[in-house]
This record gives structure tokens, C-alpha cells and sequence, in this order.
């Protein structure tokens, strides 16, 4: 009896070793974007509609970023920046396992991505209504960190923002200063959120998620060039080592590297 049960034992542990290896197996790489589009204007909101909805196929196709092969897959997700600061991520995954688990056609027509793409489209017809109520906050940070704490560790992680960068929140209003001096910055940085900022950094220091900001034409009197300066404050206090600043999908295409 008492070999039997050793016997037994055994079995169950190559048994999960098994399943182990093939999970393994079945998924080696992982690419995920996350995107986030700011709706607290509506008109600034059309003009990122337009150029996610007219460039993002293309964006894809010419970075590659969703095409997969064997044993791996993409993850998009896309929220939304508006007054509340809440975050809700929705989610579309591709993947392809063991080129013998598969027929060519099938991952062929998995390699598409047409899912992604209409989750993105049925994203940005939802946020059209969001963007036609008044928005009384923009708090941009704080929507910004809350998606890097979702980021995931088994991954390359991108970050992708769509926004005109202007901040107004109870920490800064920048339509009346933008805190990019070292001393304004500072007192600016003191007022985030210290759970939130201290939960994203260590998710940052872990995975080191690559940020594109695209930055679009802000309101009169904002100057981008002060924006910039402040969001790279930012970036380089929290730890984000790669990051960008473009003004819409099809400028410097060729930059975005996935692989």
C-alpha cells in the first residue's frame, strides 16, 4: 500500500510538471499595449478619434507591434482620462501556440488582429458620449499611474497617451502654471496620491514600460514645450527610462519599436 501511494505521488508530480512545461511552451513572448485616450474635451477628443480610428491600422501594420508568431501573443488595452480619475481597462488578446497545435489558416486569420480593432473602434464610439458631458477635472497623472499598477509582469509593456497633457486636478491646474521648474515640480509631486504613486513606481521599477505620449495642440496659452518639461520630470522621478513625445500616430512611425 504504502508503495502504491509513493507510486502514486509520483505520477501527480510529473503530471504537473507536464502541464508546467506545456503551458510554457504554448506562450514564451508577451506584448502588451495599453492605451489612453483623454476625454475631458470634446473637441480636443474628435481630433484624437480621427487619428487613432484613420492611422491606428496603419500604425500597426507598419510597427508590427501586433504581429505575432508561434508561442506568442499581443494584449491591448484601452481606458479612458476623464473627471472622475477612474480607471476601467477593457481588454482584446491574440495569441498563437506551438505552430503544431495549429493550422496555417487559422493562424493566419488569427494574425489579423480584427478583434482588436473592433474593440478599439467600439472603445472610441463609447467615448464620444463621455467627452459631449462637461468635464469639470482632467487629472491626467492619476489615471496614468492607476494603468501602470495594472501593468503586468510577464510582459513588454507599452504605454500609449493620447492627450493635450493639460492637468487639472485638486494637485495642479495648468492653465494657470505648469509646475516644470525644480522647485514647482517638487511641491506639485508632494501632493500626488502617496498609495498610488508608491504602487505604480515599484510596477515601473519591475517591468520598465516604454511611454509614447501623444501630445496634441493644447489650449491657447498652454505651451507644449513647458508640457514636455514637466511630463519628463515626471517620467524621469518615477522611473520611466524610455519615453516619447509625438503629435499624432503617423509622425516618427518607425521609432515605436515592439520587438
Amino acid at each position: 500500500m504504502k508503495k502504491l501511494i509513493i507510486i502514486t505521488m509520483l505520477l501527480s508530480q510529473i503530471i504537473l510538471s507536464s502541464c508546467s512545461s506545456a503551458n510554457q511552451d504554448t506562450i514564451v513572448s508577451h506584448t502588451s499595449v495599453t492605451m489612453l485616450v483623454d476625454c475631458t474635451s470634446e473637441s480636443q477628443y474628435n481630433d484624437i478619434y480621427n487619428d487613432i480610428h484613420t492611422n491606428l491600422p496603419k500604425f500597426l501594420q507598419t510597427t508590427g507591434i501586433a504581429t505575432i508568431d508561434y508561442n506568442q501573443r499581443f494584449t491591448m488595452k484601452f481606458g479612458f482620462i476623464e473627471s472622475t480619475g477612474n480607471l476601467l481597462l477593457t481588454t482584446e488578446s491574440i495569441a498563437l501556440p506551438q505552430k503544431s497545435k495549429i493550422p496555417n489558416n487559422k493562424a493566419a486569420e488569427i494574425r489579423k488582429a480584427n478583434n482588436i480593432m473592433q474593440m478599439i473602434d467600439k472603445q472610441l464610439t463609447a467615448g464620444k458620449s463621455i467627452a459631449a458631458t462637461k468635464q469639470k477635472r482632467s487629472p491626467i497623472v492619476d489615471v496614468l499611474l492607476k494603468s501602470m499598477i495594472e501593468l503586468t509582469a510577464d510582459s513588454t509593456s507599452y504605454i500609449m497617451i493620447f492627450s493635450d497633457g493639460v492637468e487639472y486636478s485638486d494637485a495642479a491646474n495648468f492653465y494657470k502654471s505648469i509646475p516644470y521648474s525644480d522647485e514647482a515640480f517638487e511641491k506639485y509631486y508632494e501632493k500626488i496620491d502617496p498609495y498610488l504613486l508608491q504602487e505604480a513606481v515599484i510596477k515601473i521599477r519591475e517591468i520598465q514600460p516604454k511611454v509614447r505620449f501623444y501630445l496634441m495642440t493644447s489650449e491657447e496659452g498652454v505651451k507644449k514645450a513647458d508640457l514636455k518639461r514637466f511630463y519628463s520630470k515626471l517620467f524621469d522621478k518615477i522611473g520611466i527610462k524610455e519615453y516619447k513625445f509625438c503629435d499624432n500616430l503617423s509622425q516618427n512611425v518607425q521609432s515605436f519599436k515592439a520587438k
